[in-house]
């Protein structure tokens, strides 16, 4: 839900620098920012998702664990 709206933000903004309501270099920028999040959170939402995944990254962080001091 929330990755398509990354690039419904970044077309909007640039949609605003290119009908002259909106004249800033962060606007005209910010389409390749927002695109790149929905890459970069993609795979991130697959690991989470996905069982085998999920289960891999759960090891991993479940076996450091945290040793109070005496």
């Amino acid at each position: 839900m929330l990755l398509p709206l990354l690039n419904v933000i970044g077309s909007f903004l640039w949609f605003l620098d290119f009908a002259d309501i909106l004249h800033s270099n962060v606007a005209q920028r910010s389409i390749f920012i927002w695109c790149s999040l929905f890459a970069l959170g993609s795979p991130l939402i697959n690991m989470f998702f996905i069982p085998p995944y999920r289960r891999y990254i759960k090891s991993i962080f479940g076996q450091s664990s945290i040793v109070p001091l005496p």
